[in-house]
Order: structure tokens, then sequence, then C-alpha cells
């Protein structure tokens, strides 16, 4: 596993989700945050939480894949709505629609999206795996 891999993934994921949309591709950097991705309103940048993603792929590549497929749609149906490609709802509808585009272009059932959701990949579930 390589860093470069990784980031390969990343850029390859947003870069179909840009196409399938036909919108520029968003900039995305890691970042240290509290959970593993969000949108950045303010820079329009979205941001990956870099320890916790690097860890989950060293021990299980795959599954991590599949969960930041999810997570990167959803972050970046947020994109879509910032530069006006999906319409304005209030905080709640937004979310639920970000979690309805990530799970069609994710092909994640909500019950394998529960499932990561009560084991996120966070630095606890890291260590589980090891």
């Amino acid at each position: 596993m390589s860093k470069i891999e990784v980031e390969s993934f990343i850029s390859n994921v947003l870069r179909e989700l840009s196409i399938q949309e036909g919108v520029p591709v968003p900039k995305w950097t890691w970042r240290v945050l509290l959970g593993i991705a969000m949108f950045n309103k303010r820079t329009k940048v979205i941001e990956i939480r870099e320890f916790t993603v690097l860890n989950a792929w060293r021990k299980d590549a795959e599954r991590t894949k599949r969960y930041l497929r999810h997570v990167l749609a959803h972050e970046f149906y947020h994109y879509l709505v910032e530069i006006g490609k999906a319409s304005v709802k209030p905080r709640l509808l937004i979310e639920r629609d970000c979690d309805l585009y990530a799970m069609k272009y994710s092909g994640l059932s909500e019950s394998e999206i529960s499932e990561l959701k009560r084991r996120p990949l966070t630095p606890d579930f890291v260590e589980e795996w090891r």
C-alpha cells in the first residue's frame, strides 16, 4: 500500500463522479478531522482524514475502498449543491439526499451503510483490524 495508491483512488472516484455529472472535478486535500471527510463550503474543497483512511486501507483495502466511495459520493453531493447543480434544501434533507446519492453511486445498501456507521473507520476501529 502506498499513499499514492490511495490518493489515486480518491482522485479517480471524484473524476468519475464529475464526468457523470458534467461538472469540474472538485479539489480535495488531507486534513485532521473529527469525521472521515467533509466538504468545506468556505474553500470548496473536500477534506479527508488522512491518518484514519491510510491506516484503514493498510488493514483492509477492499472494505476501505467500498466505504470511501460512499463517503466521497456523499461529500461530492454537497459540492453539487454548492455549485448549484443540486437543489438547496434544509440541512437534514440535504444530508438525506447526499446519502441517497452516495448509496446509488457506491452500490451499498442501507444495511451495509448502517454496519459501516456502527463501526466507522476511526482510530479505535483501525486498532481492531490489527
